[in-house]
């Protein structure tokens, strides 16, 4: 049975140190987190779009990023973890065999491990998004991204159209692993991508207080979910995500049919 994992991916209030946008007309652009050493700069990264990551985050007034308990200026030579790296276009000169790759080591790759997480099944990821169309504006956790997963690697064993991948770049992780996209995730679905915004890929509760506040689909609260630790379901459909944790890892009758839906909702 596929295993559908909702994976945290994205700045964050200690990576980042701000939320990802969701811009005036709906689309989304999930921020790498800041990294030394990976060769991916902010400013020749590329949104679908086109325009610059560090375009997009000064637009949103973002001056600085925090970066290891401290803030650092977004110049044009601050790099990032474009990871999950998904969409060919991001970084220019992709080499010839290039596949969306999602990267994942320590702790959270032993959740991984220990669910059986591998070929076949089915990442999706999230992030913090803040609202910049509401008033007061809204803070969100939001479906952004999918990645289906086609083969497992190590970094070490990775082929040279992964070069570039961060978790190649920079092995020295432990557990470090590598997720290579299937050609397809479902019929006529790519096996990866990111998403525009909508509503059935809002993870917050309508009216709730706090991003980590969800309404979760009948078929999770049924489903076998590891970590079992992380996280609390609550009445009517609630999950308190405030915990900190990177993978929720699900299946059981109905979540490959949920996660589906989503995909096929653009």
């Amino acid at each position: 049975m596929t295993k559908v994992v909702l994976s945290r991916k994205g700045f964050d209030a200690s990576a980042g140190g701000a939320a990802s946008p969701l811009l005036p007309d709906g689309r989304l652009i999930s921020l790498p987190i800041p990294e030394h050493g990976t060769g991916a700069r902010y400013s020749s990264l590329r949104a679908p779009w086109g325009q610059s990551f560090a375009d997009v985050m000064r637009q949103s007034g973002m001056r600085r990023v925090r970066m290891r308990n401290r803030w650092v200026l977004l110049d044009d030579g601050l790099e990032a973890h474009l990871d999950p790296d998904l969409v060919r276009t991001a970084r220019p000169h992709r080499p010839p065999g290039w596949r969306p790759a999602f990267g994942q080591a320590g702790a959270a790759q032993t959740i991984l491990n220990n669910a059986g997480v591998g070929a076949g099944d089915l990442f999706l990821f999230f992030g913090w998004f803040r609202d910049v169309r509401a008033r007061p504006r809204r803070d969100l956790h939001v479906i952004w991204g999918w990645l289906r997963v086609g083969s497992v690697v190590t970094p070490s064993t990775a082929l040279k159209p992964h070069s570039d991948h961060p978790h190649v770049v920079l092995p020295d992780r432990t557990n470090n692993t590598l997720y290579i996209a299937a050609d397809e995730a479902f019929p006529g679905v790519p096996g990866a991508g990111v998403l525009p915004f909508g509503a059935s890929r809002v993870l917050t509760a309508p009216g709730a207080r706090g991003r980590a506040d969800w309404l979760l689909p009948r078929c999770l609260h049924r489903a076998q979910v590891l970590p079992r630790h992380r996280g609390r379901f609550g009445e009517n459909g609630r999950f308190d995500a405030r915990y900190q944790w990177q993978e929720f890892v699900a299946d059981g009758e109905g979540v490959e049919e949920w996660a589906e839906g989503l995909l096929r909702a653009i």
